[in-house]
């Protein structure tokens, strides 16, 4: 089950690698999620080598 209504789960499954429903009292839900940050993304961060 995606959504009862609304597109916020439709939104998340789209754009994370994982995630999950964790279970919580009414109303609402929480959603966990995890994106996968690319490898070059972490290169283009490093601080340069000291020679």
């Amino acid at each position: 089950m995606l959504a009862d209504k609304g597109r916020g789960l439709l939104l998340v499954d789209a754009m994370a690698d994982r995630w999950e429903v964790v279970d919580r009292e009414s109303p609402g839900k929480t959603v966990r999620a995890e994106v996968d940050v690319p490898s070059w993304v972490t290169r283009a961060h490093r601080k340069p080598e000291l020679a």
